[in-house]
């Protein structure tokens, strides 16, 4: 029941200071466990159902570095698995790029991704040396 982590709104939960460096392992070790899960994908949302705002979750990843271990470890899995579920069709692709971009700003962007085929490979090398054999052939010059 969130209204049991403090206040009359609930959701406001406890001080920091509540949060002592076992009960942050047990989150944060929870957090792992639970984004391990094949149905779980987004992080916050374990904590939102814990009656933790985000806002303390970063508070405290600054003042205890296991815990933020721990956040970095979940944060990869959700990452993982906002980027290999789409090829299974578990997710929508279009879903996973939206919140990569909005929450890894400046660290990931989204890119076409070019296939292709062993022909257009071949095709391609064949140019490529013919342009460094040009290269050459105009240096020694």
């Amino acid at each position: 029941d969130p209204k049991k982590n403090g206040g009359s709104f609930g959701y406001l939960g406890r001080g920091d200071d509540y949060y002592s460096p076992e009960i942050l392992d047990e989150l944060g070790k929870g957090l792992v466990e639970w984004i391990s899960k094949e149905e779980n994908i987004w992080c916050k949302l374990y904590f939102s159902l814990k009656g933790i705002h985000s806002t303390t979750i970063y508070r405290l990843a600054n003042r205890d570095e296991n815990f933020k271990n721990y956040l970095n470890v979940a944060r990869e899995i959700q990452e993982g698995k906002l980027c290999s579920d789409p090829y299974y069709r578990k997710t929508d692709g279009n879903h996973a790029r939206f919140m990569l971009a909005r929450h890894h700003k400046g660290e990931w962007q989204d890119q076409q991704i070019v296939v292709a085929t062993d022909e257009q490979k071949n095709a391609l090398d064949g140019t490529l040396s013919m342009v460094d054999y040009l290269q050459k052939k105009q240096s020694a010059e």
